[in-house]
């Protein structure tokens, strides 16, 4: 099944094998609700670092069983980032989220070299799909904030991921 509308995504991601959610400082309700969502839809299995009582905290407020993930306790925001970055890089195909962290705190530990996530030589570069309902196909976008002025060659890898994306969609 081809991806048409980004409402399709759902249906697709269940078909794949499931993959480890790892949410980097999520202390805050909209963060646990949608993670809490995509355990129960069944395509994620979930990991939260942030300080744990906050956590269950949220999760009590929102009424979403705490139980559904699994909470690597962090004293701060850092500490969050620095513990999801280093399992992320020991975990194969996770998804690292972004949770209630400023965005150069959150980069700051992606781009650490010893984490190891982005490898010697690599491009650290983001794909978006934007579904216009007024156009009669998803739109694939690259990098709209990481690299305000690219290389050439930072161009090429760019362009390779969007290709990637585009095959795979």
């Amino acid at each position: 099944m081809k991806l048409k509308r980004l409402s399709d995504l759902i249906e697709i991601v269940k078909s794949l094998d499931k993959k480890t959610l790892i949410a980097v400082n999520a202390v805050d309700g909209h963060s646990l609700e949608a993670i809490a969502e995509a355990v129960e839809l069944g395509i994620v299995s979930a990991v939260v670092t942030g300080n744990r009582d906050e956590i269950i905290k949220q999760c009590a407020e929102k009424r979403i069983d705490d139980s559904l993930f699994q909470i690597i306790q962090a004293g701060t925001d850092e500490e969050a980032a620095g513990l999801a970055v280093q399992l992320a890089a020991k975990t194969s195909g996770c998804i690292l989220m972004k949770g209630l962290i400023s965005s150069d705190k959150f980069m700051r530990a992606i781009l650490n070299k010893e984490a190891g996530l982005l490898p010697a030589g690599g491009v650290l570069s983001h794909v978006a799909v934007d579904d216009n309902p007024n156009y009669h196909k998803l739109l694939i976008v690259s990098d709209v904030a990481i690299i305000p002025y690219p290389t050439v060659l930072q161009k090429i890898a760019m362009t390779h991921y969007l290709k990637e994306m585009a095959l795979y969609l």
